[in-house]
C-alpha cells in the first residue's frame, strides 16, 4: 500500500501516464509497478490519493476527534462533492490529509489516521471506496 499523492517522477509508469481519469491513473501505475517488481507474491495497492481519502467513508468519525468543534457539515460537504473518498484530490493544498488539518489544526496522521480508521470500520471503507475494496477482494481470493 503506497499513497498515489506525491509520487516521485521516476516512478514505474509515470513519465508515460496519460490524463485520465484517476482510476485509470492508479489502475495503470499499479500494472506498471507490479510488472517492475516482477513477482508473483506482489500485489501493488496505490491508495487514491492518500489513506486519509479513506478515511472520508465516515465524516463523522473524523470530526469524533475533535468533539468540541462542530466540523462534520464541512466534512460531509468535502465528502459530498466527489462521487467517492478515494477521488478527493492530489493537489498540495486539498488532498484529503490537508482537507481534514485545516478544519482540525491538531489532526496528525499519525495517531489520529488509523484511529479514526479503526473506529469506521473496514466494512464501511470498502462500501465507500471501491478502489481499495476490490484490492481486498484479490488479496482475500488469494486465500481460497
Amino acid at each position: 500500500m503506497i499513497d498515489y499523492y506525491g509520487l516521485p517522477a521516476d516512478f514505474p509508469g509515470r513519465a508515460e501516464q496519460s490524463i485520465g481519469y484517476c482510476f485509470q491513473k492508479v489502475r495503470h501505475l499499479e500494472s506498471e509497478l507490479a510488472q517492475d517488481v516482477n513477482h508473483y507474491r506482489f500485489l501493488p495497492y496505490l491508495s487514491l490519493h492518500e489513506f486519509e481519502a479513506l478515511l472520508f467513508a465516515s465524516p463523522a468519525k473524523i470530526g469524533g476527534i475533535a468533539p468540541e468543534s462542530d466540523i462534520e457539515k464541512e466534512l460531509m460537504s468535502i465528502k459530498g462533492a466527489f462521487a467517492s473518498p478515494e477521488e478527493i484530490n492530489d493537489d498540495p493544498r486539498t488532498h484529503p490529509a490537508a482537507r481534514i488539518s485545516s478544519l482540525i489544526p491538531a489532526f496528525r496522521k499519525l495517531p489520529h489516521s488509523p484511529i479514526i480508521a479503526g473506529r469506521i470500520g473496514i466494512e464501511q471503507i470498502r462500501k465507500e471506496c471501491k478502489h481499495f475494496d476490490t484490492w481486498l477482494t484479490k488479496l482475500e481470493e488469494l486465500g481460497d
